[in-house]
C-alpha cells in the first residue's frame, strides 16, 4: 500500500505533448530520445 507524504507540490496549467520516434535502428532510437529530453520537463501556460 502507498504512503502519502506531507510534502510541497505545485501545478500548473499546461499542455502535453506525447510524442512516437521511429529510427532506423536502436542507436538512432536512442540518439533522438535523449536528445529530445536532455532538459527538464518546463511547463509553458
Amino acid at each position: 500500500m502507498a504512503t502519502v507524504e506531507d510534502t510541497y507540490c505545485e501545478a500548473f496549467e499546461g499542455l502535453v505533448v506525447q510524442l512516437q520516434i521511429t529510427a532506423q535502428d536502436v542507436e538512432f532510437l536512442n540518439r533522438a530520445a535523449n536528445a529530445f529530453t536532455a532538459l527538464p520537463s518546463t511547463v509553458f501556460g
